[in-house]
């Protein structure tokens, strides 16, 4: 990443980003949990939104300390219950000499849905729409958990069932 890409982007469903001045976020959870149930993200820490929507670049200050607090966060199952990065997913770069932390979320697998936060499955499970992050209904979470069964019903073969049962539309 570089800063012209930084003055291109916007933030949206699949890039946030956070000034972090004063440490890792708690917000970052959320957004973790999030990315892990939609699309899929980046997190850059050390950036700031201007109110043009472009980025000014702040930078972090012991870049290697938020990268151990990242991950101390990730394995800790009363905070998030499902680490599903690599060391591949967390690194740090560095821009107009300022350091940055990015975090690189892939979507999670369906058998690991949902991913949530604070051992609050009900509270705890966000989603992505746009450049916000939203706690999950009831029902949502409900969906994820059945749909990460090991015998999901999308998947069920349906073995007395002819073609025309299926609406051509």
């Amino acid at each position: 990443m570089d800063s012209a890409v930084l003055k291109s982007i916007r933030e949206n469903s699949t890039f946030e980003a956070k000034k972090a001045a004063g440490g890792v976020p708690q917000s970052l959870r959320e957004t973790y949990s999030s990315f892990a149930n939609t699309y899929g993200g980046t997190i850059v820490l050390g950036i700031e939104e201007t109110s043009g929507g472009s980025f000014d670049v702040i930078g972090v200050l012991d870049a290697e300390r938020y990268v151990k607090d990242i991950w101390d966060t990730l394995n800790n199952r009363n905070k998030v219950n499902k680490n599903i990065l690599s060391n591949t997913n967390v690194r740090i770069e560095s821009i107009e000499g300022k350091s940055l932390v990015i975090i690189d979320i892939p979507r999670a697998k369906r058998e690991d849905k949902p991913i949530f936060i604070n051992n609050d499955i009900l509270n705890g499970t966000y989603r992505r729409n746009g450049e916000s992050d939203y706690r999950c209904s009831k029902e949502e979470v409900r969906l994820m958990l059945r749909d990460a069964s090991s015998q999901p019903l999308d998947l069920a073969v349906l073995e007395k069932m002819s073609l025309d049962a299926l609406c051509p539309d």
